[in-house]
This record gives structure tokens, C-alpha cells and sequence, in this order.
């Protein structure tokens, strides 16, 4: 009996982006959230968790954006897959203006995809993939904590998390283990201390 190996190396991002942005210019006028994912695939929740993680950065908008990932976190360790709300899944945009940006993005993601490349494959998938979505919702539980300094280090890990699991680059991913548990060890002892210093006071 033969056993079917898994393709360890998908097309890059780059090129995911632009057969997708081909696909939009021939949808019709207008395209749904709901139609994106899908034709996304398993690469519509790395990519969600990047532009989650450049938002996190910013103050006032790191507890909705860290609600967010804890959600998405979650859902990559059970199903693998991106899933929302009917509400949201239904909202549409214009179908050229959204090939257009795709097509954009595809410029910058060829530009990471000269630091990243398919390697180490084999930690992006169970069960070690599982062990990084838990860590994800743990990031995800220090960004909505409305502390200084809780929310830059876990957006910088989630990131190359994203990326990791983009482009399939099992070197990155393991970079992005030990920032993850840097960001977490520090988001602990901040806590730790404002604790100390209210029951001081």
C-alpha cells in the first residue's frame, strides 16, 4: 500500500495572491468575506493574524485586536480553518478594488519571501502547529491586557508566527517559539508587579 506524502512545499504567498486576485477580476462586480476565505484556504488565518498583530501595536485598538486572536487562535487548534460570523462572512467589497490590493500585497510579500522559504516543514503541522495555536491564544491573552509594555513583544511573535505558517518556514517558527515565551514570561512579571504595587497601596 502507498502512503501519500504531504506536500511540504505550497506555492508562496506572492503567488497565491495573485492567482486570487485572477480569480476576483472573473467573480463579478462584488465579492464576499465569506468567498475570499474560501478561496484563501488554510492561509486565511496566517494572514488574518498578521494584520491582527501590526494592530496590536497600536494603543486603544490591542484589546479588540487581542480578543481577535485569542478567537483565531483557538480556532486553529480545533478546526484548522477560518471561521466568523454569517454577518461578517456576507459583507462585500468591489471585486476590482480588491484585486487591485491583492496584487499590491503580492509586491510585499515577495520581498519577506526573500528571507523565508519552505524549511523544518514539518513543525507547521500536528501536532507541534497545535502547540503553537495554544501559545497564539496565550499572546492573544497579553495584547487584551491593558498594560504598557504587554502587547509590542507577543504582536512581534504572533507576526512571525503568521509568516511561519505562511510560507511554511519551520526556522522562523522556531525563532517565533522562543520570542513567544520571552513575550509571555515578561507579560507575566508586569502583571506580577502592578499586582504588588495596587496591594501596596
Amino acid at each position: 500500500m502507498q502512503i501519500k506524502k504531504r506536500n511540504l512545499k505550497p506555492p508562496h504567498t506572492s503567488s497565491k495572491l495573485i492567482e486570487v486576485s485572477k480569480s476576483i477580476q472573473h467573480h463579478g462586480k462584488e465579492i464576499t468575506i465569506g468567498e475570499l476565505t474560501k478561496l484563501f484556504g488554510l492561509r486565511a488565518i496566517g494572514g488574518s493574524l498578521a494584520i491582527l498583530s501590526l494592530l496590536a501595536i497600536f494603543p486603544g485598538i490591542s484589546i479588540i485586536a487581542g480578543s481577535l486572536i485569542m478567537i483565531l487562535g483557538w480556532q486553529s487548534f480545533n478546526a484548522q480553518k477560518l471561521v466568523l460570523p454569517r454577518r461578517i462572512l456576507a459583507k462585500s467589497f468591489d471585486s476590482e478594488a480588491t484585486a487591485k490590493k491583492l496584487e499590491l500585497l503580492a509586491s510585499y510579500a515577495e520581498v519577506v519571501e526573500r528571507y523565508t522559504r519552505p524549511r523544518l516543514s514539518w513543525l507547521c503541522y500536528p501536532p507541534y502547529s497545535r502547540v503553537i495555536s495554544l501559545l497564539i491564544v496565550l499572546l492573544g491573552i497579553c495584547i487584551f491586557i491593558p498594560l504598557p509594555m504587554t502587547n509590542f513583544i507577543p504582536a512581534l511573535a504572533i507576526l512571525g508566527f503568521a509568516i511561519a505558517f505562511i510560507e511554511r518556514d519551520g526556522l522562523l517558527l522556531s525563532i517565533s517559539f522562543g520570542i513567544s515565551l520571552i513575550a509571555i514570561t515578561t507579560c507575566i512579571v508586569i502583571v506580577k508587579t502592578f499586582i504588588n504595587f495596587i496591594a501596596a497601596n
